[in-house]
């Protein structure tokens, strides 16, 4: 938990950063938008690491390196030969998922500031 109020803080420190770099002052809105690209970001990734993880694209991933894959002399691949794409993905998506979603409730409760 700790971890994750680090990397929070930590992209909220880089939104405000951008903020400054990219519109030249520092206002709710702009942090806002920032915010915003940043938490769909995240989410978007993580997101997309548990599908893999699940093992969605496994028999996709599977029927191409049979397909297109190095070729033995005088035979295919063994079965054992091709490894399944969820066993190759070993990032853990669950930090970065939290951190996306607590930066997304952080900026609701921003834009819910900004339209007081």
């Amino acid at each position: 938990m700790i971890k994750i109020a680090k990397w929070t803080g930590i992209m909220i420190a880089l939104a405000l950063a951008a903020s400054l770099l990219l519109y030249k002052s520092i206002s709710l809105l702009y942090f806002i938008d920032i915010l915003f690209y940043i938490s769909g970001a995240l989410l978007l990734f993580s997101l997309l690491t548990l599908v893999v993880r699940k093992g969605f694209f496994d028999a996709m991933f599977y029927s191409f390196r049979k397909v297109f894959g190095p070729q033995k002399i005088g035979g295919d691949l063994d079965e054992e030969d091709i490894p399944l794409l969820s066993s190759l993905i070993g990032f853990e998506y669950a930090g970065t998922f939290l951190v996306g979603l607590s930066l997304l409730a952080i900026m609701l409760v921003a834009l819910f500031i900004y339209y007081l």
